[in-house]
């Protein structure tokens, strides 16, 4: 029996607006409230207000925290892009500052400058950083004054 088509993260949809972390633990896991499902990722509002979008195929689990994480009352939905793939989100974030693979070593930051299939290049002060597309875990938008915090 061949299998195509297969979302596996149809059911997920039904997650849209309750508490869950993406991944079991590790620099990659978050929690927070499921803002949208697309074709290949995944957009969650982390407890820190940060929008995080996931690709897809590097998500390894979802796990429904309703119960415990609920909507909080102070829950106020941050601002989001969607599109019909990963691609799409990428190139609505183009000419931003970004932050790519949220923990752990592989963690970049820059300004997003070229995105097509293959690769999409960060500009940060004087480097030039290419990522290939596939090895892109998450990627969410640092506004000028979370940068700030982030370097004080």
């Amino acid at each position: 029996m061949e299998l195509k088509n297969i979302q596996p993260f149809n059911q997920i949809k039904g997650l849209v607006y309750q508490g869950v972390k993406v991944n079991l633990g590790g620099p990659e896991s978050r929690t927070g409230v499921l803002l949208a499902v697309g074709d290949d990722y995944l957009v969650l509002q982390a407890n820190t207000g940060e929008v995080v979008y996931y690709q897809q195929e590097h998500v390894k689990s979802v796990i429904n925290k309703a119960k415990e994480l609920g909507i909080a009352a102070n829950f106020i939905e941050q601002p989001y892009v969607t599109g019909q793939a990963f691609q799409d989100i990428l190139a609505t974030l183009k000419h931003k500052w970004v932050k790519i693979n949220r923990g752990g070593p592989e963690s970049v930051e820059g300004i997003l400058s070229e995105v097509n299939d293959e690769y999409i290049t960060l500009v940060n002060r004087d480097e030039v950083i290419y990522i290939v597309t596939f090895h892109i875990k998450n990627v969410n938008q640092i506004t000028k004054n979370k940068k700030n915090e982030e370097e004080n």
